[in-house]
This record gives structure tokens, C-alpha cells and sequence, in this order.
């Protein structure tokens, strides 16, 4: 079952190669010049593969463990390949745009809207294959009803559109993502316009060109570092509401669709691409409706913004991380702006305004080894089995005044100052093995009198 649905893959990327070679090579101008201009072409097809991909985490350090494991800021990556152009156009979607799964298909189908009103080759048959063929993602009725939508306002003729099979979906779009990661595992990023430039580096620019539009990636960043939202994002869900939904069993048992202007209003759905199939048609649209679509886009989508739980960690966990200050981490929280529940008293010097960003960097940084004896910032437990923590310390000193009130040491210690004064007391001076033995003694309480090298000079003169 899934050697034929492969190879159906592969031959129909051949056959649109084909096509597109023969009209370049007939047109009168490049074709790929034209690729933004509004006409309508003799292109008989063209084949597309688009899908959701990895979602990576803001900052971006592989030399730091300590961030690993934290909840960094999201960032969603958004792919669709025109094969027969090898040319791979990247959406980058930051959290504050799709956190909410709700907003989840009106965001796919907005980017889908920008790149068929961006590239517009006006072929007669266009033929999508889905990269993630699982439900609720880009396989869903909505995607099906804005397919039916622009062939019935006349920006299509026919649509085709097939899943890969799951777990065998090897296509251009992992080409194409495999080569940014290879670039983004080596690298540091810590805002959106880093993972841009990274992206439009990965590949060179065609051969014989030096325009930026003729690159093999094409990146747009559908939110910027300022919290600005840079492409049009409509709710696609509201406008297409009159077009009915298939059920959830229809779209999980078929592998294959076809919408058209010769059979308006419905979809043509079949399992496998066996000829002797039973093809089900199932009309989304009644006759009496298809008079009331029209060419007028939807309202904007509104956009909620992140929860003030996600905002605090973001502040608190992540943001020392950062060290772009152009980054959307930090321009998230102006410093009038900020969350009541914040800590304040960890970003503030009292009176209830934040410091400036140096000061809390510089304060983040002295406060970066913590105690596990005492939970307490700026310094460890024990550093080469010595004792660091004072707390500890001072416990340990405790105890052992109340387990061994007198040890060997003070034992010596006291015969050796007895012996010291009766020579002393017998002749004024002392002779050169008296003084070694002398500054041996002394060393040697110096050395139980002396417990940390910081300078804790108080204790030593207590004691």
C-alpha cells in the first residue's frame, strides 16, 4: 500500500518538472521573473507540499547546558515547497501568535492565502501533497472548504490533494529542513531576526542570480522581535462557516481529494489510487449558497495574548539568558508594563520600579551559584572538600564542641605552649630549632584556627 502511494509521489513531481521545463522554455519571458505579477498562464499543473514542522526554543545555546531543560520562547516553522522551482518558502511563527491550538488552522490557512496571493503561476491543475497527514493539522475539512472557495471565485480550476503515508512522508520540505538544522545546531540565537538570517543563509542563491526573491529559501517572520504581527492573519473558520464539514471518518479513511469547477460545491474523495475504486462524492455546499460566495476576505483574526503565568517565567527563567537585547523576550515587558505578579523584589530596588537592564544582568550573574546546605545565592555547599557554606560552618563547629570537647589537637597544642614557656622563661633567646619548632606549632594552629579563606577574619579572633 504504500510502494504505489511513493510512487504516485515521485511520477507526479516528474511530470510537473516536465511541464514546467516545456513552458520556461516556450514562454517569451523567464517564467521565474514573472512568478509575482497577476496573469493568467497556459501552465497546465504544478505541485506543491506543505505542511507544520519542528518548533524550537528561544534562546538558542548548544554550549549551555543549563537552559536545556527550560521552557524557552516557542517558535513555530511553517514550510511549503514548490518542487518543480526548488524552492522552499519558510513561515516563521513566533508563541504569541499560535500558543492558542484554537487559532491553530486559521493560522495555516492565512499563510497558505499569502503564499498563493505572493506566487501567483496561474495553472490550470494544482496538485498538493500533505507533509503531516495527521488530523486536526493541515488534514482537516477547513483546508478542504478554502480549496472549494478559491475555485468557486476563479483563482483555481481544480485542486488535487493526497497524504503521504504516515511515517513515510520524505519529501523536499525534510531536504530543505534538514539543512537548516545542520546550520541552526551549530550556531547561537537569541531573537527572531537571528533565525531568519540563518534561515536565508542555508542555501545559496539560484545559479547565474543575485536576487534575494530567486533564493531556494524564501523566510518570512509572520511576527517580529517588536510583538508586531507582519502578515495578514483573517478567521478563516468564520468566513467559510456556510461551506459544510465532512466528518472526521471520511477524512481519516481517504488518502485523496479532488475539488473542481466541472462538479462545483462538492469533493470527490477515494482511498488508494487503485482504478477499480469506488470514487464517493460528498457535496459541501448547496446549489442556492453558491450564489453567495464571494471574493471578500475575512476579518482579521484577534489574538490573545500570553497568559500572565507564561509571561512571569518567561521574565524570570529565560530572559537572563538572553543577551540581544533586541531580542522579543526582553521587548515584551516594558519597564512600565510590568505583571503585578512578577517578583518584584528580585527586579527592583524597593521602591517598586525595575532596574536597569544591566543592573538585573549584572545581579542575575552575581547570584548564579546557589547553596544546597542553605538555599542561599553566591556561594556552594563545599568547593574540594572544603566547606564553603558559613551556615554549615557554623553547625559543624557546634557539633563537634559538643561531641569532643577536648581532641588530640588541643591536647598537643597545650603541652607545646607549656614546653615553649619553660624554654622561653630559662634563656631570653631562641635558638634556630626552637623557632621551626615554634612556627611549626603555630602553622599547625593556624590551620585549626582558620576556616575560610575569604576572610572571615571575625571568627579567627573569636576563637
Amino acid at each position: 500500500m504504500i510502494q504505489p502511494e511513493l510512487n504516485h509521489f515521485q511520477s507526479i513531481i516528474a511530470k510537473c518538472q516536465t511541464v514546467y521545463d516545456e513552458y520556461v522554455q516556450n514562454a517569451q519571458n523567464d517564467f521565474s521573473q514573472n512568478l509575482k505579477e497577476s496573469f493568467r498562464s497556459t501552465l497546465k499543473s504544478m505541485h506543491y507540499t506543505f505542511g507544520w514542522y519542528t518548533t524550537i526554543s528561544l534562546p538558542f545555546y548548544p554550549q549551555n547546558p543549563r537552559i536545556y531543560f527550560k521552557h524557552g520562547y516557542k517558535v513555530a516553522m511553517f514550510g511549503i515547497v514548490v518542487e518543480p522551482l526548488r524552492k522552499f518558502i519558510l513561515y516563521i511563527v513566533p508563541e504569541f501568535i499560535c500558543h492558542q491550538t484554537t487559532n491553530l488552522i486559521n493560522i495555516s490557512l492565512s499563510l497558505l492565502h499569502h503564499f498563493f496571493s505572493t506566487y501567483l503561476f496561474g495553472e490550470q491543475e494544482s496538485i498538493i501533497h500533505l507533509a503531516n497527514g495527521q488530523l486536526n493539522q493541515m488534514k482537516n475539512s477547513s483546508l478542504l472548504s478554502y480549496l472549494m472557495w478559491r475555485t468557486l471565485i476563479g483563482k483555481h480550476d481544480k485542486f488535487k490533494v493526497s497524504t503521504l503515508p504516515t511515517g513515510h512522508s520524505y519529501c523536499w520540505n525534510d531536504l530543505f529542513m534538514g539543512v537548516l538544522k545542520k546550520k541552526f545546531r551549530n550556531c547561537r540565537l537569541n531573537s527572531l531576526s537571528d533565525l531568519k538570517m540563518l534561515a536565508d543563509r542555508c542555501c545559496l542563491n539560484v545559479a547565474g542570480t543575485n536576487n534575494d526573491d530567486d533564493r531556494y529559501i524564501q523566510t518570512y517572520l509572520v511576527g517580529n522581535d517588536q510583538g508586531q504581527t507582519t502578515l495578514d492573519l483573517y478567521d478563516w473558520t468564520l468566513k467559510l462557516a456556510m461551506i459544510q464539514k465532512i466528518d472526521t471518518t471520511v477524512l481519516s479513511d481517504n488518502n485523496h481529494f479532488e475539488i473542481g469547477i466541472d462538479l462545483p460545491g462538492f469533493v470527490l474523495c477515494r482511498k488508494t489510487l487503485n482504478s477499480n475504486e469506488t470514487i464517493v462524492s460528498y457535496r459541501l455546499i448547496a446549489n442556492e449558497c453558491l450564489s453567495l460566495i464571494n471574493e471578500n476576505l475575512p476579518q482579521r483574526l484577534e489574538l490573545q495574548p500570553l497568559s500572565s503565568e507564561r509571561f512571569s517565567y518567561l521574565y524570570d527563567a529565560i530572559r537572563p539568558f538572553v543577551l540581544d537585547k533586541d531580542s522579543i523576550i526582553w521587548k515584551m515587558y516594558p519597564n512600565d508594563q510590568l505583571p503585578k505578579d512578577l517578583d518584584m523584589e528580585s527586579i527592583s530596588d524597593g521602591t517598586g520600579q525595575p532596574d536597569d537592564p544591566q543592573v538585573l544582568e549584572q545581579q542575575q550573574s552575581n547570584k548564579k551559584f546557589r547553596c544546597s546546605y542553605c538555599k542561599q545565592f553566591g556561594h556552594r555547599e563545599m568547593v574540594f572538600g572544603r566547606i564553603r557554606c558559613p551556615v554549615k560552618r557554623n553547625d559543624s563547629n557546634l557539633f563537634n564542641l559538643q561531641e569532643r570537647p577536648q581532641d588530640v589537637a588541643t591536647t598537643a597544642t597545650n603541652n607545646s605552649t607549656t614546653m615553649i614557656e619553660s624554654t622561653s622563661n630559662d634563656n631570653e633567646g631562641l635558638n634556630d630549632d626552637q623557632t621551626k619548632q615554634l612556627l611549626a606549632i603555630l602553622e599547625m594552629n593556624g590551620q585549626n584556627l582558620q576556616v575560610d579563606d575569604d576572610g572571615d577574619d571575625a571568627d579567627v579572633e573569636n576563637d
